[in-house]
């Protein structure tokens, strides 16, 4: 299943697949049969009682009825779903969480990086007792986490690593580098101010091993970095074009929607967008739109447009059966550059704004992230083998594109999937396409390897 954030799925003794298509959106749980056919709905979200979600089924011995994660405007839980009702259980309240379950009876599941063995009495679906701590675990966001249990009693687990520390640096056309900002930092997602004073970095908060995020501003000519945000689950940042302002998306009341603030942080922030997966992507040069990613069950990744003027009705932009990511508005107002994956791999491409009209296809061998130059001349995206490219371009009534050209490569990630949102920004351009600013890796990276545990339920009696 290709693109987006799928929500899990799990297999019975019966050959049915029971599956969520995504991990955030409003989205119910599906089956198909393992030999393939069309899919069915199991669960459907309720958003008359503020059902959001339902993610990470898995099956019960009797591969019938199966727990999964609902997702509420008043919080998370898990509940037991029966595949022949409509009917389900409400268990306990937990932020969501990967799980499975293990004879002779208990599911697993992880709170605050820890793994939890819940009793449980699979015949009469209810708890049997509370619930015993069994390890430090690393989660990979959006409820997911590194753990599995089999059948005959194996637990295989990663206690995972802390995300790479990097120094945010720039460097020329060419790649040379030629001055560092602030000071390192485990970043990832940043976003040069129009005005090229500042930088808002999202960046995995010290001792949380990349679970929690923070928005930060560097001073690009000082260095000095004051924190933006306090709440966890925060970050994309994209500026307004006079700097003054942020969008950036928050996980605090569910899955990620926007919010804005005074770039000052004095001021009292104001929410939006309600519900969805939303991450923002853009800010039109005229500050009258704010560009941005949606997560559909059905469409998966597509694009929308806020208007910040009038009744700030969101409207489609790009909504296809393919993902369209990383949307970009041209300086000059005419034009979108996005990402599609339309061809079978990501691939930018540019077409008119504000109406879609016609696409011109602008890379050749693959890309992402497209970032425009001032003054709309030209187009840098990142390659799949990491290098920066960068595109002429002529345009008045027909967009016209030259041939991409590699300036130079940036570091590569080797850990892309600690990262949360789609359109993941790991360069940016200054207003002349002259300078460039990278993450730089410093020090040596660590790995933690797979832990495996056999009879690993004899441990619980011990506990």
């Amino acid at each position: 299943m290709p693109g987006g954030r799928r929500g899990g799925g799990t297999w019975n003794q019966y050959n049915v697949i029971l599956f969520s298509p995504a991990v955030a959106g409003e989205s119910g749980l599906f089956r198909v049969p393992a030999a393939g056919g069309s899919p069915s709905a199991v669960t459907t979200v309720d958003a008359a009682r503020g059902e959001m979600n339902h993610a990470w089924p898995v099956f019960l011995p009797d591969g019938r009825h199966f727990l999964f994660n609902m997702n509420r405007e008043d919080g998370s839980a898990i509940y037991v779903g029966d595949l022949n009702s409509p009917n389900r259980v409400r268990l306990l309240a937990l932020e969501m969480s990967t799980l499975d379950y293990a004879a002779p009876g208990y599911f697993l599941y992880v709170r605050n990086r820890v793994l939890f063995a819940q009793p449980f009495d699979a015949e009469r679906l209810a708890l049997a007792g509370d619930p015993i701590r069994v390890v430090e675990i690393e989660g990979g966001g959006a409820g997911a986490a590194a753990f599995s249990v089999s059948h005959n009693g194996v637990l295989v687990f990663w206690g995972g690593a802390a995300p790479r520390s990097e120094q945010l640096t720039w460097v020329r056309r060419n790649g040379v580098r030629i001055a560092a900002i602030g000071p390192p930092g485990a970043y990832f997602h940043f976003s040069l101010s129009p005005d090229e004073r500042r930088v808002a970095v999202t960046r995995y908060e010290p001792g949380e091993k990349g679970l929690h995020t923070a928005i930060w501003l560097l001073d690009a000519l000082q260095g000095a970095p004051t924190k933006f945000t306090f709440e966890w689950g925060v970050g994309m940042p994209v500026w307004s074009p006079d700097a003054g302002r942020i969008v950036f998306a928050s996980a605090r009341e569910g899955p990620p929607t926007l919010y804005q603030r005074p770039a000052g942080g004095q001021e009292q922030e104001e929410s939006l967008l309600k519900g969805g997966d939303n991450h923002p992507t853009d800010w039109s040069a005229d500050g009258h739109t704010i560009v941005y990613e949606v997560l559909d069950a059905k469409t998966k990744n597509d694009l929308w447009l806020l208007p910040l003027s009038g009744e700030r009705k969101s409207v489609p932009f790009l909504r296809s059966p393919f993902n369209e990511t990383g949307g970009r508005i041209s300086p000059d107002g005419l034009w979108m550059a996005y990402t599609s994956d339309e061809s079978g791999r990501d691939e930018i491409y540019v077409t008119s704004y504000p109406e879609p009209r016609g696409k011109w296809r602008i890379s050749t061998e693959g890309g992402t992230q497209a970032e425009w130059r001032r003054d709309a001349r030209e187009l840098f995206y990142r390659a799949p083998d990491w290098k920066l490219m960068a595109v002429p371009i002529n345009s008045g009534t027909r967009l016209n594109a030259g041939r991409p050209r590699a300036l130079f490569e940036i570091p590569p990630d080797a850990r892309p999937w600690l990262q949360g949102g789609v359109d993941q920004r790991e360069y940016a351009a200054s207003s002349d396409g002259q300078r460039f600013l990278i993450g730089v890796p410093v020090g040596e990276e660590s790995s933690t390897p797979l832990t495996v545990v056999v009879n690993w339920t004899a441990e619980l009696k011990k506990k």
